[in-house]
């Protein structure tokens, strides 16, 4: 060996040579019919011939494929154009990309395991930018109106930075909605239990349910003016509350009993029990209610 000019390492079956390390070099396994070539190394490599190991293909950056540990992978003029296909145990995903145009992906959940994500079914995104994107699974979906980060997405992102360059956003998530406009102009958050919506400093309302009877209530002008109307107590006026709306942090549990459904069914109509079944069915020792005798 006349490193780094060049060096060969020989085993039983199996050689390996470089040449200008880590340039040039080609390494062969009689034993497992693996090879690889590297030349000039990282940008041209191959590999391949053991059905155990990965096999590579890449003339970076006008052509690259993978294929190994459940992944099949094609890079199209890197990082331009990308096909993906991916293997879990819980099912299968499929990837298809053009910087920074276009992504989307499709999830197939068929089985459930530890290691699962998520539930059965499929999950679908698509992002044309910088139009928007829109994502659907099973129980949820996310709709984004004029998206201008090229860059795949980030819930942090999202959260805190999204604001700035996105005109609407719809997120549903069970009875879970939000939504918001371009800075938060528009707000609105509904759940099971409460509906509340802001248009800047200018107008909130909450819906919510209390003992059954649904209450309104309004705020304007950073909570300068505030009232609140319900089926029991009519109209109310509410003390001020700068700099508004002066909503509660924790909302109000919903009194409305669920619609009735596969989850809920209808009680079953049956006989009316008779008079004093109670305490026919009470042990011997709790069966009289007359007070003791003297």
């Amino acid at each position: 060996m006349f490193w780094p000019l060049g060096g060969q390492a020989r085993r039983p079956k199996a050689t390996s040579t470089s040449v200008l390390w880590p340039l040039f070099g080609y390494a062969r396994d009689e034993r497992t019919g693996f090879w690889a070539w590297d030349g000039p190394w990282p940008l041209v490599v191959f590999q391949g011939g053991d059905p155990e190991r990965a096999t590579r293909k890449r003339v970076w950056p006008f052509y690259s494929s993978y294929e190994g540990d459940g992944m099949t992978s094609k890079w199209v003029a890197w990082p331009l154009v990308n096909w993906r296909h991916e293997a879990y145990e819980d099912g299968t995903k499929e990837t298809f990309k053009t910087f920074p145009f276009w992504r989307s992906y499709t999830r197939e959940r068929t089985y459930v395991t530890p290691e699962s994500t998520g539930p059965l079914g499929t999950e679908r995104y698509r992002k044309a930018w910088p139009f928007g994107r829109v994502r659907s699974a099973p129980e949820l979906s996310d709709l984004h109106v004029i998206d201008l980060n090229p860059f795949p997405d980030y819930e942090f992102v999202d959260e805190h930075y999204a604001w700035l360059w996105e005109l609407y956003t719809r997120r549903r998530n069970r009875d879970e909605v939000r939504s918001r406009s371009w800075l938060g102009l528009w707000r609105r958050e509904k759940d099971a239990d409460e509906d509340r919506r802001s248009l800047s400093f200018l107008w909130s309302a909450r819906d919510y349910t209390r003992a059954g009877v649904e209450a309104h209530e309004r705020s304007f002008l950073f909570g300068l003016i505030r009232y609140r109307t319900s089926e029991a107590g009519g109209f109310e006026l509410l003390p001020s509350s700068f700099p508004g709306p002066g909503w509660p942090m924790r909302r109000t549990p919903s009194s409305t009993p669920p619609p009735l459904g596969p989850e809920r069914p209808a009680p079953s109509a049956g006989p009316a029990p008779l008079v004093g079944a109670d305490r026919l069915a009470r042990p011997l020792a709790m069966a009289s209610d007359s007070p003791p005798s003297r």
